[in-house]
């Protein structure tokens, strides 16, 4: 289970935000983690999630793009977008991946979202794999719990949040589903929905649907969706291929 880039959204204008959505989702290496309508807003998304790739417009309220990346110690790989040019230099001098001015067209996106990729890839490979986690530490009201990784069945996303199903109970983790799948094991957990995450212990069969979705089975019993952008690394996993 090869973690997505994780990629947040800013910009002010909600059409702006809906647009970059629809493109990033059409993705399977990315998942959006967050979208905020100011730079104040973004540093906080990015002081708790391992953000990869930031869209940034540059003129907004509050807090501009451009003074929001100069607070950042350790930016993550930024495309800028935005209807003005004549910040280009500045923006530059931030080493951004790339200035998208508005209108632009797919083919154009496709290039900044590719220039972009290939520079956080680039930086997720110098950087030393962590051990994959083994607990969760799970805190119900005032009592404080360990569960075991191996006791997971399967994990969903619950918006900045991730729901952990083990033993038919499930337990909120204080963490997003993205940040969780990437301290896991990618040969005992494997995504098979941009917010759905299985055991692969706990996989007993998969039946087709429609148009390239199948269901999982698990062996409790429990249904869930398997989209077609995972099929192909859930059946490598389970020896399928």
């Amino acid at each position: 289970m090869s973690a997505p880039l994780a990629a947040l959204i800013v910009d002010d204008e909600p059409l702006a935000r809906a647009t970059l959505r629809l493109l990033l989702d059409r993705d399977p290496d990315v998942e959006v983690v967050g979208e905020c309508d100011s730079g104040a807003a973004a540093l906080e998304v990015i002081a708790r999630e391992d953000v990869a790739l930031l869209f940034l417009d540059i003129r907004m309220p509050d807090l501009d793009g451009l003074t929001a990346l100069a607070r950042l110690a350790a930016p993550p790989t930024t495309v800028l977008v935005t209807a003005f040019a004549d910040h280009a230099l500045g923006a530059f001098d931030l080493d951004v991946a790339d200035y998208l001015l508005k209108p632009f067209d797919d083919a154009r996106f496709a290039r900044a979202l590719e220039r972009a990729r290939r520079h956080a890839l680039a930086r997720r490979a110098a950087r030393p794999a962590p051990a994959p986690l083994e607990r969760l530490v799970i805190r119900t009201g005032s009592r404080i719990a360990s569960l075991q990784v191996d006791d997971i069945d399967w994990i969903e996303a619950q918006d900045y949040y991730a729901e952990v199903h083990a033993g038919g109970r499930s337990f909120l983790v204080r963490q997003s589903l993205h940040k969780l799948a990437a301290s896991l094991d990618p040969s005992r957990f494997v995504r098979i929905h941009r917010k759905t995450i299985v055991n692969v212990k706990r996989v007993k069969e998969l039946e087709p649907m429609f148009h390239g979705e199948h269901v999982v089975f698990l062996h409790d019993g429990t249904r869930l969706k398997l989209s077609r952008t995972f099929k192909d690394q859930v059946d490598r996993l389970l020896g399928l291929l």
